[in-house]
């Protein structure tokens, strides 16, 4: 279950609730083509239309709660239209983190894939030169305790299991992962598949 930063809801309510405002969020997500691709390279596994409708069900039950607060700790009317208006600008900008929260995932993310990328692919290469098919290779490496590069073979070994053809898999792999590291040695491998080149000396070029 995906979780919304700054949300007063737990992340079950949330989805829920914003099956009410799916069109809203369609809406928004046609206007952040790109947050797709952010949510995917940040590993949230959730439809751009449905996390923007979720942030706006928390940004809605923030606003309540704030209001409520401002309304009722501030009797005179003038007082509880301030503390109103100050809610609708926190709120506001509680929105915009929550719509940017991933893209900070993804950043996070390139810090721990560059941490453990090249330690994983000496393994790899120590598996090739070992006579290792290169599938065989990942499966070992997806086992091993490399963080996130392992996450990420783990889901490369399991659609390759499931059919899909390795460059491809590869291809889909490189498009989702937000290290520019990683993207390029997948590409590289692409490549070098093609090509039908050493796979081991293109890894270790």
């Amino acid at each position: 279950m995906v979780l919304i930063p700054f949300s007063i809801l737990p992340p079950r309510v949330v989805h829920a609730l914003s099956n009410k405002v799916m069109g809203l969020g369609m809406v928004l997500a046609k206007g952040l083509p790109y947050l797709q691709l952010e949510l995917d390279r940040a590993n949230m596994k959730v439809k751009a239309a449905r996390y923007l409708a979720m942030c706006v069900t928390a940004s809605t039950f923030l606003f309540l709660f704030l209001g409520g607060m401002g309304a009722l700790f501030l009797s005179k009317q003038q007082k509880s239209l301030f503390g109103v208006i100050v809610a609708a600008i926190v709120v506001a900008f509680v929105f915009l983190l929550q719509v940017n929260y991933p893209k900070v995932a993804s950043s996070k993310r390139i810090r721990k894939l560059n941490t453990d990328l090249l330690a994983s692919l000496r393994a790899v290469m120590i598996q090739l030169n070992s006579g290792v098919p290169l599938f065989e290779a990942f499966v070992i490496i997806s086992k091993q305790d490399f963080g996130e590069v392992s996450t990420e073979f783990k889901l490369l070994v399991k659609k390759i299991n499931a059919g899909v053809p390795q460059i491809s898999a590869l291809e889909d792999l490189a498009l989702k992962n937000p290290s520019p590291y990683f993207r390029r040695a997948l590409w590289q491998m692409m490549n070098g598949l093609k090509e039908g080149a050493q796979i081991n000396q293109v890894i270790d070029s």
